[in-house]
């Protein structure tokens, strides 16, 4: 693999041209490694290629398969609702990440097609295994979310608050008490003008 990766760099061919965004995240020392021939097929993968799948309860040999049906039958429909299909991603005739899941993990692969000359002779795909990574983000999200949602409420009860305590200023006899109250309900969030009305009712 090393030796066709360097001749693809003799030829011109690598590093891809308009493919850094690819890279990002780079490519780590402990990712998975597939080969795939010209057809998809997986003729290598590597122990931590072996690991990741078993994560995702592949418990059949790797080598042999077409990596695209392999993806067909581990992951979860909401992996596969892209834009393109498994198969059409993971054939290697082009750069592609693709992410899949299920409840025993997620794993992200990085296709890379491999060339000589003008023709593809089939593809290296690198697994990094993400789970842990996703699981963050989505307790990130529902922090977040947590958090908006607290942010709407606090803000409806003071404006709740700022509106019961303009209707007391109303009432209020006294200008300095009504200017009190005016006072905090423009704290509670509302900027409010009151005019002062005498009024013949007794509050509080």
């Amino acid at each position: 693999i090393a030796h066709q990766l360097y001749r693809m760099a003799a030829e011109g061919n690598f590093p891809y041209e308009h493919a850094n965004s690819f890279f990002d995240p780079a490519p780590r020392v402990g990712d998975g490694l597939l080969r795939l021939d010209i057809n998809g097929v997986i003729t290598y993968a590597s122990p931590n290629a072996r690991s990741a799948f078993s994560r995702l309860s592949w418990n059949s040999a790797l080598e042999g398969q077409l990596l695209a049906e392999v993806a067909e039958q581990i992951a979860s429909p909401q992996s596969q609702a892209h834009e393109e299909a498994l198969r059409v991603q993971l054939s290697g005739r082009a750069i592609r990440r693709v992410e899949m899941e299920n409840s025993g993990g997620t794993i992200e692969l990085l296709v890379l097609p491999l060339i000589q000359g003008n023709d593809r002779i089939g593809a290296l795909v690198l697994l990094q295994n993400v789970t842990e990574l996703r699981r963050r983000e989505r307790e990130l999200v529902t922090k977040d979310a947590t958090i908006r949602e607290i942010h709407h409420r606090v803000k409806n009860n003071l404006q709740t608050v700022s509106a019961l305590l303009r209707l007391q200023a109303r009432r209020i006899e006294d200008p300095n008490a009504s200017a009190a109250i005016e006072e905090a309900a423009k704290k509670g969030g509302h900027k409010v003008s009151v005019p002062f009305k005498p009024a013949r009712i007794s509050v509080l």
